[in-house]
């Protein structure tokens, strides 16, 4: 342990914390009741499994569906299946298990952010090689209308700024609609956190920030374009 960086030793902690509570399922088959079993799954699932589509998800009570005619309904067993008597694109669910789907689109996301960020240098002169990229083109934030907290000395949290939330290769920005615009460089952010669903903490410099979210906004997307972003810088 000696011999391992922090965010090295943190991985090691996660592994070995890790379950899969899909494992105990398969024996057990424990329902779940719920009157609205797929609600907020939009929150956690960001990657579409069929059109590969980025923030175009959203849930009703008891599926999951994005624009391009993609449907999956989520039982109280935890399993996804087809919806029936419904037109689908496809026959079977891509799927089976939340699991599956938040584990491939972890994967999945580096590799279509790769190629993008590829496709924008390669479009450039070479007087812009190192500017910014924005990532509006690459994927949507739906429900991006945040509030900026800064939490002071005494450890008490104060609301600034409320504004849209928008996220390039160079970091993050609040931008308000007065125009007034507060902007986090990744570089100066050591690490971002996902405290409960709808908060996000992080230290830029010498402050430490909340960024409180909308109910169904997905924090984990930033998270992640974060996490690559920061790994290739």
């Amino acid at each position: 342990l000696k011999q391992m960086k922090p965010e090295e030793v943190l991985e090691l902690v996660r592994r070995d914390l890790y379950e899969d509570p899909y494992i105990t399922q398969e024996k057990d088959k424990v329902r779940f009741r719920s009157k609205a079993p797929a609600k907020g799954l939009e929150t956690a699932l960001y990657l579409c499994p069929h059109c590969k589509s980025i923030g175009t998800l959203h849930s009703t009570k008891r599926e999951i569906v994005c624009t391009c005619g993609y449907h999956a309904e989520f039982d109280e067993y935890g399993y996804f299946s087809i919806p029936a008597n419904k037109e689908n694109v496809v026959q079977e669910p891509i799927f089976r298990t939340y699991t599956e789907w938040y584990l491939w689109q972890q994967e999945e996301i580096a590799k279509l952010y790769a190629a993008y960020h590829d496709r924008k240098t390669a479009a450039r002169s070479e007087n812009q090689q190192n500017g910014s990229i924005s990532l509006e083109e690459f994927c949507v934030f739906p429900n991006n209308e945040v509030c900026l907290h800064e939490v002071g000395d005494d450890e008490r949290s104060r609301p600034g700024m409320s504004g849209i939330l928008k996220i390039s290769t160079e970091g993050l920005s609040i931008v308000g609609n007065d125009g007034a615009r507060r902007n986090f460089a990744f570089k100066d952010i050591p690490e971002i956190s996902l405290c409960g669903r709808n908060k996000m903490a992080f230290i830029c410099g010498e402050g430490y920030y909340e960024i409180k979210t909308h109910k169904l906004f997905n924090s984990r997307l930033v998270i992640r374009l974060y996490e690559w972003i920061k790994e290739k810088q």
